[in-house]
C-alpha cells in the first residue's frame, strides 16, 4: 500500500517493503522511521502515530537526526539534494536544500550539527550546507575528484583523499577557515577518520599503488596550527574493511590479514588489529587461532 500507483506496472511481482532507517528524535520523545519515500513519526511513550510524511519522488536512503534542534535530514537515493523536516511541535516538511553538482555519496555533520558537509559522486567539490535551511554556504574545490573526507570535531580542519593527478598529491589536510592547505602527501587515497574527542585525524594508506603494497597508519594532531605526525612502527599487509574508532577514540580497529593466496584468491589468517591511540601507537593483534582458548569456535 505504500507504493504509489504510478510505480505499479501491470502484472509486476512485488516484494514486501521494509523500513530502511529508524531513529529516536534528539529528545527521545519520538521515533522516526522511513519506508520507500514515506516518513513516519510515532510518540515513543504511547506508540501513537503522529504523522505520515512523504518526500519527493524517490526512495529515502539516509536519515539523520539533528541533535541540537527538532529537525531531521533525509537523502533520497541518487539525489543531488537533501530534505529538511521538522519533528516535535511543528511536524512537517520544511523544504529541499540547494542542488549539488552530482548525486550525494557521503554526508557528515559538524559537532554542533549546524553545518553539513557533502561529497558528491565523481566530484572535486565538498559542499558546505547550512543544516537548518538546507542552503549551500560554501563549495570547497580541489584539483581532482574527492573519494573520502573527514572533518575535525571543532570544524577547523578537513582531511581529503583524492584521485591524484600528480606525484604526492593524493591526500591533503586543509584549514577550513582560511582554506589554506597545511599538508599534501601520498600517491594513494587514504582511509581517514576524525577523532571525536580532540581535533586530530587517523589515516591508513598504501605507500605505493600496488595490490600488495603495505599500509601505513598515522595519527595527525595539531599544536596551534602546526601539524604533527605519529606513525605506527609496524605496517599492515592488507586492509579488508573500512577501519573504525572505538568509544572515546581509545583504539583504531583494522581488519587485516597475513598474506594472500593468489591461486585460491583467499586472504590467509585474517587478523583484527587494535591500535592504541592513547599509548604511543602500540598494536595488539587477534586472529582465530589465538582466540580459540577464549571462545569455542
Amino acid at each position: 500500500v505504500d507504493i504509489p500507483l504510478e510505480f505499479k506496472p501491470p502484472r509486476s511481482q512485488y516484494k514486501q517493503l521494509d523500513f530502511t532507517q529508524a531513529k529516536f528524535s534528539h529528545d527521545s520523545k519520538f521515533v522516526i522511521a522511513t519506508i520507500f519515500r514515506n516518513i513516519y513519526v510515532w510518540n515513543a511513550e504511547n506508540s501513537k502515530l503522529l504523522a505520515a510524511l512523504q518526500a519527493p519522488t524517490g526512495v529515502i536512503q539516509d536519515l539523520f537526526v539533528i541533535h541540537e534542534s527538532s529537525q531531521v535530514v533525509t537523502h533520497l537515493e541518487d539525489s543531488r539534494e537533501l530534505q529538511v523536516w521538522g519533528v516535535g511541535d511543528a511536524i512537517g516538511y520544511l523544504g529541499n536544500g540547494d542542488k549539488l553538482s552530482t548525486e550525494v555519496e557521503e554526508i557528515l555533520f559538524s559537532s554542533d550539527d549546524k553545518a553539513t558537509y557533502v561529497r558528491c559522486k565523481g566530484s572535486d567539490e565538498i559542499g558546505v550546507i547550512n543544516t537548518e535551511s538546507g542552503r549551500i554556504t560554501d563549495l570547497l574545490t580541489h584539483e581532482s575528484p574527492v573519494v573520502s573526507f573527514s572533518v575535525t570535531c571543532d570544524g577547523k580542519y578537513c582531511f581529503l583523499a583524492t584521485l591524484p593527478k600528480t606525484f604526492n598529491t593524493a591526500n591533503l589536510i586543509r584549514h577550513m577557515v582560511n582554506l589554506e592547505v597545511i599538508a599534501e602527501f601520498g600517491n594513494t587515497p587514504a582511509f581517514n577518520m576524525a577523532l571525536q574527542s580532540e581535533p586530530a585525524f587517523v589515516s591508513i594508506s598504501q605507500t605505493e599503488k600496488t595490490f600488495k603494497s603495505p599500509y601505513e597508519v598515522c595519527l595527525y594532531t595539531f599544536e596551534g596550527d602546526k601539524l604533527e605526525a605519529c606513525r605506527l612502527e609496524h605496517k599492515l599487509n592488507f586492509v579488508l574493511a573500512k577501519p573504525f574508532l572505538t568509544t572515546e577514540d581509545k583504539y583504531l580497529v583494522v581488519l587485516s590479514a597475513d598474506e594472500y593466496d593468489d591461486k585460491k584468491c583467499l586472504y590467509i589468517n585474517p587478523t583484527i588489529c587494535a591500535i592504541s591511540l592513547k599509548a604511543n601507537m602500540t598494536m595488539n593483534t587477534f586472529s582465530a587461532d589465538n582466540l580459540r582458548h577464549i571462545v569455542d569456535i
